[in-house]
């Protein structure tokens, strides 16, 4: 794992810009539920990540082949959920 600091703003723009296209499929699914039924934040447009501007963005980078050494039971049912959450707590601490 490796903690990264972004201070470019060409790089911190290309890291959102990222973000923001992961955000469409997201929000298109959710546009398709009832209307009482979805997410607030569903009405509104994708838009700009909040910490794009931030002076400083602190990336968390981890080696995704460590989920090789998960239980397989844990590769097969939630190995991402359990890289995410590991590089969360990393992070977190």
């Amino acid at each position: 794992m490796e903690f990264v600091v972004v201070r470019d703003q060409e790089t911190k723009d290309r890291i959102a810009g990222f973000v923001k296209v992961q955000a469409y499929p997201a929000h298109d699914v959710e546009l398709t539920r009832s209307e009482d039924m979805r997410w607030a934040s569903a009405a509104r447009p994708v838009s700009d990540p909040g910490w794009k501007d931030a002076p400083v963005l602190i990336v968390v980078c981890g080696d995704a082949r460590t989920k090789k050494s998960y239980p397989l039971v844990t590769q097969l049912l939630r190995g991402e959920l359990v890289f995410d959450s590991s590089l969360a707590s990393a992070f977190s601490t």
